[in-house]
């Protein structure tokens, strides 16, 4: 009976971390890869911030302290925020040059006429 008890408290789960520590380190190095290839392609840092708040979620691994996992969530909450306004940033840059391409393509169809 002592050996089930050992065995099952060996195998419990962090109630902050629901994946595994290989499986969820797996995952964040895929996100990294990803988001900094992203971020090479387009030049914008919000998958930067999306990167560094998906990395932070390691510490849940380490640690089930309260005062950690609140920090930790209100750095995700700040990150995640910060995400939303350079991405909104972002996509509003980009329609306005688009805009742009769109009305010096049409000056210049007049041009030609």
């Amino acid at each position: 009976m002592i050996e089930t008890l050992a065995a099952e408290t060996a195998t419990l789960q962090n109630v902050y971390a629901p994946l595994p520590f290989k499986v969820h380190m797996i995952f964040c190095v895929i996100a990294t890869l990803l988001y900094i290839t992203q971020f090479i392609r387009k030049g914008s840092c919000h998958y930067l911030t999306l990167m560094i708040a998906i990395d932070l979620t390691i510490v849940t691994q380490f640690t089930t302290k309260s005062f950690v996992i609140g920090m930790l969530f209100g750095a995700e909450i700040a990150l995640l925020a910060a995400t939303a306004f350079i991405s909104h940033r972002f996509a509003k840059k980009q329609k306005a040059l688009e805009n742009a391409g769109e009305k010096s393509e049409t000056a210049q169809k007049e041009d030609e006429e």
